[in-house]
């Protein structure tokens, strides 16, 4: 004898029902990751491009003489959002990787 479980107006068997609902948390997964992979894209841009600008306002053609005259601080805002953004960029990577390999 088959029982099935309604739920709603659904009459699905309940293991075609944990296949759905696996599927839709699948797709969610995969746009977490998706949105992960571009925010990290967007703060690495971030990074490099502060780093850039902060490099081209100074006078100066040495990297050292560069980050002597710019406060700790500031300079650790650019790296912080650079290495975020590789960090964001690598986790949404590897959940869309582990998404896609179901």
């Amino acid at each position: 004898m088959l029982l099935l479980t309604c739920t709603g107006n659904s009459k699905k068997a309940p293991s075609q029902v944990r296949k759905d609902t696996s599927m839709k948390r699948g797709k969610a997964m995969n746009k977490l990751g998706i949105v992960f992979t571009s925010f990290g894209l967007f703060f690495i841009a971030l990074g490099s491009w502060e780093k850039i600008f902060l490099f081209s306002t100074s006078p100066s053609e040495h990297m050292q003489l560069v980050r002597n005259n710019i406060p700790s601080e500031i300079w650790n805002i650019t790296s912080y959002t650079l290495y975020s953004g590789i960090f964001l960029f690598a986790l949404g990577v590897l959940i869309v990787a582990a998404t896609r390999r179901k």
